[in-house]
Protein backbone atom coordinates (compact mmCIF):
# COMPACT_ATOMS: atom_id res chain seq x y z
CA UNK A 1 0.00 0.00 0.00
CA UNK A 2 2.86 2.71 0.74
CA UNK A 3 3.96 2.10 -3.50
CA UNK A 4 0.16 3.76 -3.90
CA UNK A 5 0.50 6.43 -1.36
CA UNK A 6 3.79 8.11 -1.95
CA UNK A 7 2.76 10.04 -5.13
CA UNK A 8 7.09 10.39 -6.43
CA UNK A 9 7.55 6.67 -5.93
CA UNK A 10 4.20 5.80 -8.21
CA UNK A 11 5.58 8.47 -10.33
CA UNK A 12 8.89 6.82 -10.96
CA UNK A 13 7.97 3.29 -11.08
CA UNK A 14 5.67 4.06 -14.14
CA UNK A 15 7.80 6.60 -15.66
CA UNK A 16 10.44 3.71 -15.37
CA UNK A 17 8.31 1.29 -16.76
CA UNK A 18 6.92 2.96 -19.65
CA UNK A 19 10.86 4.12 -20.80
CA UNK A 20 12.13 0.67 -20.39
CA UNK A 21 9.14 -1.00 -22.43
CA UNK A 22 8.71 1.81 -25.29
CA UNK A 23 12.93 1.73 -25.66
CA UNK A 24 13.01 -2.42 -25.60
CA UNK A 25 10.02 -2.65 -28.18
CA UNK A 26 12.18 0.52 -30.50
CA UNK A 27 15.77 -1.17 -30.31
CA UNK A 28 13.78 -4.94 -32.37
CA UNK A 29 11.88 -3.06 -34.66
CA UNK A 30 14.55 -0.95 -36.59
CA UNK A 31 13.42 -2.67 -40.02
CA UNK A 32 10.00 -0.93 -39.74
CA UNK A 33 10.98 2.60 -37.92
CA UNK A 34 13.42 3.41 -40.49
CA UNK A 35 11.82 1.83 -44.06
CA UNK A 36 11.89 5.02 -44.88
CA UNK A 37 14.80 5.63 -45.20
CA UNK A 38 15.97 2.88 -47.29
CA UNK A 39 17.39 0.81 -44.51
CA UNK A 40 17.23 -2.83 -45.33
CA UNK A 41 16.49 -5.98 -42.80
CA UNK A 42 20.14 -6.76 -42.88
CA UNK A 43 21.20 -3.36 -42.31
CA UNK A 44 18.42 -2.91 -39.60
CA UNK A 45 19.93 -6.32 -37.77
CA UNK A 46 23.53 -4.96 -37.61
CA UNK A 47 22.79 -2.00 -36.88
CA UNK A 48 20.13 -3.20 -33.95
CA UNK A 49 23.37 -5.86 -32.97
CA UNK A 50 25.38 -2.62 -32.83
CA UNK A 51 22.98 -0.85 -30.29
CA UNK A 52 22.64 -3.75 -28.17
CA UNK A 53 26.37 -4.39 -27.64
CA UNK A 54 26.78 -0.91 -26.90
CA UNK A 55 23.98 -0.36 -24.64
CA UNK A 56 25.62 -3.47 -22.60
CA UNK A 57 28.79 -1.77 -22.19
CA UNK A 58 27.43 1.59 -21.28
CA UNK A 59 24.68 -0.32 -19.10
CA UNK A 60 27.52 -2.37 -16.90
CA UNK A 61 29.20 0.88 -16.43
CA UNK A 62 26.80 2.62 -15.29
CA UNK A 63 26.01 -0.38 -12.55
CA UNK A 64 29.47 0.03 -11.37
CA UNK A 65 29.28 3.61 -11.03
CA UNK A 66 25.16 2.96 -8.66
CA UNK A 67 27.43 1.22 -6.39
CA UNK A 68 30.24 3.68 -6.22
CA UNK A 69 28.13 6.88 -6.30
CA UNK A 70 24.97 6.09 -4.99
CA UNK A 71 24.99 9.43 -3.60
CA UNK A 72 24.93 11.29 -7.03
CA UNK A 73 22.11 9.09 -8.71
CA UNK A 74 20.18 12.00 -9.76
CA UNK A 75 23.04 14.22 -11.08
CA UNK A 76 24.39 10.92 -13.44
CA UNK A 77 21.06 9.69 -14.13
CA UNK A 78 20.31 13.67 -15.49
CA UNK A 79 23.48 13.83 -17.40
CA UNK A 80 22.64 10.57 -19.23
CA UNK A 81 19.20 11.74 -19.72
CA UNK A 82 20.13 14.59 -21.08
CA UNK A 83 23.15 12.87 -23.64
CA UNK A 84 20.41 10.57 -24.52
CA UNK A 85 17.76 13.22 -25.54
CA UNK A 86 20.14 14.99 -27.64
CA UNK A 87 20.82 11.36 -29.43
CA UNK A 88 17.38 11.01 -30.11
CA UNK A 89 16.99 14.44 -31.11
CA UNK A 90 19.30 13.93 -33.92
CA UNK A 91 17.47 10.41 -34.53
CA UNK A 92 14.32 12.13 -35.51
CA UNK A 93 15.87 14.95 -37.58
CA UNK A 94 17.86 12.70 -39.34
CA UNK A 95 14.26 10.40 -40.06
CA UNK A 96 11.89 13.41 -40.63
CA UNK A 97 14.64 14.08 -42.73
CA UNK A 98 14.92 18.36 -41.52
CA UNK A 99 18.23 17.93 -41.76
CA UNK A 100 20.45 15.78 -44.47
CA UNK A 101 20.63 12.16 -43.84
CA UNK A 102 23.19 10.00 -43.93
CA UNK A 103 23.86 6.11 -43.14
CA UNK A 104 26.58 7.43 -41.06
CA UNK A 105 25.26 9.18 -38.90
CA UNK A 106 22.10 7.50 -38.85
CA UNK A 107 24.20 4.51 -36.86
CA UNK A 108 26.07 6.80 -34.79
CA UNK A 109 23.06 8.86 -33.52
CA UNK A 110 20.87 5.63 -33.02
CA UNK A 111 24.08 3.33 -30.93
CA UNK A 112 24.82 6.40 -28.65
CA UNK A 113 20.87 7.08 -27.97
CA UNK A 114 20.62 3.29 -27.51
CA UNK A 115 23.89 3.25 -25.13
CA UNK A 116 22.64 5.86 -22.79
CA UNK A 117 19.22 5.40 -22.91
CA UNK A 118 19.99 1.95 -21.68
CA UNK A 119 22.09 2.93 -19.40
CA UNK A 120 20.11 4.66 -17.34
CA UNK A 121 18.19 1.48 -16.38
CA UNK A 122 20.53 0.28 -13.78
CA UNK A 123 20.59 3.73 -12.59
CA UNK A 124 16.42 3.92 -12.51
CA UNK A 125 16.36 0.59 -10.75
CA UNK A 126 18.72 1.50 -7.81
CA UNK A 127 16.45 5.49 -7.42
CA UNK A 128 13.35 3.03 -7.11
CA UNK A 129 14.56 0.63 -4.93
CA UNK A 130 16.08 3.54 -2.74
CA UNK A 131 12.82 5.56 -3.03
CA UNK A 132 10.73 2.48 -1.39
CA UNK A 133 12.83 1.08 0.87
CA UNK A 134 12.01 -0.90 2.96
CA UNK A 135 9.65 -2.29 0.77
CA UNK A 136 10.91 -5.39 -1.00
CA UNK A 137 13.07 -5.04 -4.02
CA UNK A 138 11.15 -7.82 -5.42
CA UNK A 139 7.78 -6.51 -5.01
CA UNK A 140 8.37 -2.82 -6.14
CA UNK A 141 10.55 -4.23 -9.55
CA UNK A 142 7.75 -6.38 -10.25
CA UNK A 143 5.61 -3.49 -10.42
CA UNK A 144 7.64 -1.95 -12.49
CA UNK A 145 8.14 -4.97 -14.72
CA UNK A 146 3.99 -4.59 -15.33
CA UNK A 147 4.40 -1.40 -16.29
CA UNK A 148 7.21 -1.93 -18.70
CA UNK A 149 4.91 -4.57 -20.47
CA UNK A 150 1.99 -2.01 -20.58
CA UNK A 151 4.31 0.45 -22.14
CA UNK A 152 5.79 -1.84 -24.95
CA UNK A 153 2.00 -2.72 -25.58
CA UNK A 154 0.76 0.81 -25.81
CA UNK A 155 4.21 1.53 -27.95
CA UNK A 156 3.11 -0.98 -30.60
CA UNK A 157 -0.71 -0.06 -30.24
CA UNK A 158 -0.87 2.74 -33.02
CA UNK A 159 1.08 0.25 -35.46
CA UNK A 160 -1.03 -2.33 -35.35
CA UNK A 161 -4.00 -0.54 -35.44
CA UNK A 162 -2.91 2.20 -38.80
CA UNK A 163 -0.94 1.68 -41.64
CA UNK A 164 1.62 4.76 -41.96
CA UNK A 165 3.64 6.04 -44.23
CA UNK A 166 6.61 7.85 -42.15
CA UNK A 167 7.47 5.62 -38.77
CA UNK A 168 9.42 8.88 -37.69
CA UNK A 169 6.70 9.46 -34.80
CA UNK A 170 7.95 6.34 -33.27
CA UNK A 171 11.57 8.38 -32.57
CA UNK A 172 9.90 11.48 -31.48
CA UNK A 173 8.13 9.49 -28.82
CA UNK A 174 11.10 8.56 -27.69
CA UNK A 175 12.58 11.95 -27.48
CA UNK A 176 9.51 13.26 -25.10
CA UNK A 177 10.25 10.08 -22.89
CA UNK A 178 13.35 11.28 -22.17
CA UNK A 179 12.70 14.50 -22.03
CA UNK A 180 10.10 13.86 -19.02
CA UNK A 181 12.25 11.49 -17.68
CA UNK A 182 14.49 14.92 -17.03
CA UNK A 183 11.94 16.26 -15.03
CA UNK A 184 10.49 13.39 -13.34
CA UNK A 185 14.51 12.60 -12.30
CA UNK A 186 14.52 16.41 -11.31
CA UNK A 187 11.19 16.52 -8.92
CA UNK A 188 11.79 13.39 -7.16
CA UNK A 189 13.61 14.11 -4.02
CA UNK A 190 17.15 11.89 -3.67
CA UNK A 191 16.22 8.88 -0.64
CA UNK A 192 19.31 6.87 0.53
CA UNK A 193 17.97 4.82 3.52
CA UNK A 194 18.64 1.94 1.76
CA UNK A 195 22.59 2.84 0.44
CA UNK A 196 23.22 4.45 3.97
CA UNK A 197 22.26 0.78 5.11
CA UNK A 198 24.52 -0.84 2.58
CA UNK A 199 27.08 1.16 3.68
CA UNK A 200 26.80 0.45 7.16
CA UNK A 201 26.71 -2.98 6.81
CA UNK A 202 30.08 -3.22 4.72
CA UNK A 203 31.71 -0.94 6.94
CA UNK A 204 30.96 -2.88 10.36
CA UNK A 205 31.74 -5.89 8.25
CA UNK A 206 35.17 -4.44 7.18
CA UNK A 207 35.65 -3.63 10.70
CA UNK A 208 34.43 -7.31 12.03
CA UNK A 209 36.99 -9.05 10.08
CA UNK A 210 39.70 -6.59 10.67
CA UNK A 211 39.36 -7.12 14.41
CA UNK A 212 39.30 -10.85 13.65
CA UNK A 213 42.35 -10.79 12.12
CA UNK A 214 44.49 -9.06 14.25
CA UNK A 215 42.89 -11.17 17.29
CA UNK A 216 43.85 -14.42 15.33
CA UNK A 217 47.69 -12.73 14.55
CA UNK A 218 48.13 -11.93 18.38
CA UNK A 219 47.01 -15.36 19.63
CA UNK A 220 49.31 -16.90 16.91
CA UNK A 221 51.73 -14.69 18.51
CA UNK A 222 51.20 -16.03 21.95
CA UNK A 223 51.62 -19.42 21.18
CA UNK A 224 54.93 -19.49 19.50
CA UNK A 225 55.85 -17.36 21.99
CA UNK A 226 59.00 -18.85 23.31
CA UNK A 227 59.31 -19.01 27.56
CA UNK A 228 62.33 -16.88 28.77
CA UNK A 229 63.12 -19.32 31.60
CA UNK A 230 63.92 -21.71 28.64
Amino acid sequence: MFVFRSGFLCLLVVYTGMMIGMYSTWVVIFGITFEHLGITQKEAGWLGFASLIASSVVGFISARFSDVCARRLKTILMIMLVIASLMYLWVSLLCSQYIDYSKEQLYVSTILACAFLNGCVPLLYEQICNAAFPIPEGIIIGISGLMTMLGGIFYMLPISLVQFEDNSWLEWAILVVCVAGCIVILIIPQRNGRADLDVSIRVSKTGYYQRLETEQKDLLITEHKVPENT
